[in-house]
């Protein structure tokens, strides 16, 4: 496999989930409870740790991303034994009006498991303001 590739893919995910992309999924966010959300990249689900499955379209997003990647580089998905990201949510730590504006801190780890070797990545949001649409 390749290792700068798949280290690569480790760090873009985090990077994806924090992204412009994510606007899609902000207001399911903003009705979750702080909490740990863990998204396998492999089977596209989302749970979060104390709401249970959570239907978000950035999962979909970054799993086509990293099967097309994997794709354009020779390297066969379906032989990554594990390809994960788990995203800490914290909206208190700006007090805000919650029906009108919410702000996300993200904190994210990503890792991508082969049978040779795991890539870890991390990555840090502390300020993603999202106005709601419908308060």
């Amino acid at each position: 496999m390749r290792r700068k590739r798949l280290n690569h893919y480790a760090d873009a995910v985090c990077k994806m989930f924090m992204g412009w992309r994510m606007q899609d999924d902000l207001e399911i966010l903003a009705e979750l409870p702080n909490g740990r959300l863990t998204i396998d990249l492999l089977s596209c689900g989302a749970v979060h740790d104390s709401e249970g499955a959570v239907d978000l379209h950035i999962a979909d997003e970054i799993q086509a991303w990293l099967e097309a990647e994997c794709e354009k580089e020779a390297i066969l998905f379906d032989q990554l034994d594990r390809a994960e990201l788990v995203v800490d949510i914290d909206t208190s730590r700006v007090k805000t009006d919650k029906k009108r504006i919410v702000c996300f801190a993200f904190e994210c780890k990503s890792v991508i498991e082969t049978d040779e070797h795991q890539y870890f990545a991390t990555a840090k949001e502390t300020h993603k303001w999202y106005n709601r649409i419908n308060p």
